[in-house]
């Protein structure tokens, strides 16, 4: 007797990749990104200069910033609300509107 693996159906991979955790964290990421340019505009112009990308090997597993990324572990977004989320990302912005603009002057 053979037996017969399931075929998982387009429909149900695709839910296992929305549901993933880089997905969830990603779409976590853009919603604060766009409630932070609505609700605290400063801020909001800043982000909106970074790509927002995941990295896994972060040093700290959290966040860091280059001045032209803010990567991000996907673990750590998903462990956070939206609101920590939104905090975490505000701290280094100071010194990232710094790296822009030492960035946009070597361009």
């Amino acid at each position: 007797m053979s037996q017969t693996v399931p075929v998982k159906t387009k429909q149900q991979l695709q839910e296992e990749e929305w549901n993933s955790v880089s997905a969830r964290a990603g779409r976590k990421m853009m919603r604060c990104k766009v409630q932070l340019g609505n609700k605290q505009p400063f801020f909001g112009n800043l982000i909106m200069h970074l790509k927002v990308e995941e990295k896994l090997g972060l040093k700290y597993k959290t966040m860091a910033t280059d001045g032209r990324h803010l990567f991000y572990d996907p673990d750590f977004v998903i462990s956070k609300t939206e609101e920590e989320i939104k905090w975490v990302i505000t701290l280094p912005l100071e010194k990232t509107e710094q790296l822009i603009m030492q960035n946009q002057h070597n361009c």
